[in-house]
């Protein structure tokens, strides 16, 4: 991510503002109201949301700043400790913030009362409207996340496409944002309609794990990345892998085969995503197809995982 002195900015009433922290402030002052709206909504106790506000900016600030630093080698292994804490320099990680949202979920459910399962699906619903607004700040950055050198005519040529120096990219960030505004709209009517704690933050898990999975395949900035391996692709693994166990963990004895089959699809599907990826970058069949394919692949422990989700576990039996 570029150093703030050269940030784009813009001037609003006469004040000058960063145009991509405007886009974060939008997106957790989004997330804020969403929060209240379905807290007041489920009947939930007052003064949650004021602490979750407050502890996820904290936490999701910090394991945002932590998670880069861990996983950028230019930032964490080429300079000191010292310079982790200078955040005008450097970048954040998507994943981390997540994470550091979810413990302010865990902590503020404790603090006040608050079942924290449904606390974490309160959250789960927010985090999208922060995910989707920043995707949306991303295009201000130069050279940052669009797709390899487009190849397929219909895309080049579509309003999804932007022409570089030498080549055409996809705006990537355009469908990462598209797709946190559907992740938001499903979640919330999850949490709207579903009667048992948990569920929503599960969905989240399965859906934003394997949809970041894809995402940051069709990115090709690789940022956060060793060699050829992407650090927040297979922290997104990880995540569906937790979703698809967590539900496994919450269905009926009856869905034993079930229950063992998600878990597994997920390692399946990395290793085919895996074998998709090296096609993509090494053969000359078409992306659009490879592409196509690897959502199907993805999709096989997704839905195995609400399958799960939708049996009824042992304390609603």
């Amino acid at each position: 991510m570029t150093l703030y002195e050269e940030a784009p900015r813009i001037s609003i009433l006469g004040v000058e503002m960063y145009a991509y922290g405007l886009h974060i402030a939008a997106g957790i002052l989004a997330a804020v109201v969403a929060m209240a709206i379905l807290a007041r909504a489920k009947q939930m106790k007052k003064g949650t949301v004021p602490l979750m506000t407050v502890c996820g900016i904290l936490l999701g600030g910090i394991f945002s700043r932590l998670f880069f630093c861990l996983m950028d080698q230019s930032m964490g292994m080429a300079v000191p400790f010292s310079s982790w804490f200078q955040i005008t320099g450097g970048g954040w990680s998507m994943a981390g913030m997540i994470a550091g949202v979810f413990l302010a979920a865990w902590v503020s459910g404790k603090i006040s009362g608050q079942e924290p399962m449904k606390m974490l699906d309160l959250a789960s619903c927010a985090i999208p409207a922060v995910m989707m607004a920043e995707r949306l700040g991303d295009r201000l950055i130069e050279d940052f996340n669009t797709s390899r050198p487009l190849t397929e005519g219909t895309l080049a040529n579509s309003f999804l496409a932007v022409q570089g120096d030498y080549d055409t990219y996809l705006r990537t960030y355009y469908l990462c944002a598209a797709a946190a505004l559907i992740l938001f709209l499903v979640l919330c009517r999850m949490f709207l309609s579903n009667r048992r704690n948990g569920n929503v933050w599960i969905a989240f898990l399965l859906l934003c794990g394997g949809g970041g999975i894809l995402l940051e395949s069709l990115r090709y900035d690789y940022f956060l990345s060793i060699t050829f391996v992407r650090l927040q692709q297979v922290v997104y693994a990880l995540m569906l892998l937790a979703g698809t166990i967590l539900a496994a963990v919450r269905a009926p004895e009856k869905s034993r085969v079930l229950r063992w089959a998600a878990p597994v699809s997920v390692a399946l599907a990395v290793g085919a995503v895996i074998g998709i990826e090296f096609a993509i970058d090494r053969s000359d069949v078409s992306n659009l197809l490879l592409y196509g394919l690897m959502i199907l692949v993805i999709a096989v422990p997704v839905t195995l995982g609400f399958l799960l989700l939708k049996g009824k576990g042992k304390e609603e039996a």
